[in-house]
């Protein structure tokens, strides 16, 4: 994926503009999608609707809790930490395609351009470390709060990337002078 795309006129089209995206990435049917802003009450029944239809299909129970702890640690990120447009609406995006046994993610939300690069960089950090790596970063920052040398860093992306068990991509399409919408996307798979 590229890192930046140029300004889209409305939410609506970036939206558009990612649908269309990862429809094309890889073969696979869109299990669902939402766009927009999203509450407890919203998260809690799209997790609840998500799993009885996970199950319905025969996906693993590995899978579906390994789903489900992304799920909540990206929905968490979105309400804490996505910003608001210029309409005062907190916006956000989830969507969930499988093929073959393979379910891919996406999901994003609008962030602050000045927080575009440190956040790059610390998923680039994440997704150079391996299996081990990751485990020992996750017992820092549960020991300590914080991983040394990267400041503000959390556990969301941390447990996003062990549980996943491969590497986030993310882009970053213009939205303002101010803002940018942030898109991460990653696989899971037995």
């Amino acid at each position: 994926m590229s890192n930046q795309r140029e300004i889209l006129a409305t939410d609506n089209d970036i939206f558009e503009s990612l649908y269309k995206d990862f429809l094309n990435a890889n073969q696979g049917r869109v299990v669902m999608s939402h766009f927009g802003s999203s509450s407890q009450d919203f998260v809690y029944s799209l997790t609840e609707g998500l799993e009885q239809l996970m199950l319905n299909n025969g996906t693993p129970k590995n899978i579906i809790k390994r789903i489900f702890s992304i799920m909540i640690e990206e929905l968490q990120n979105v309400r804490v930490h996505g910003e608001k447009n210029e309409q005062g609406k907190q916006i956000g995006h989830v969507m969930i395609k499988e093929y073959n046994g393979i379910y891919s993610i996406s999901i994003g939300n609008l962030i602050k351009v000045e927080n575009q690069k440190q956040l790059a960089d610390y998923i680039q950090y994440l997704n150079s470390l391996n299996e081990s790596e990751i485990k020992n970063v996750y017992l820092e920052i549960l020991e300590n709060g914080y991983i040394k040398n990267h400041e503000g860093a959390g556990l969301g992306f941390v447990t996003i990337k062990m549980k996943s068990k491969c590497n986030v991509q993310t882009q970053f399409i213009e939205y303002s002078k101010t803002l940018s919408y942030f898109e991460m996307r990653l696989s899971i798979m037995d």
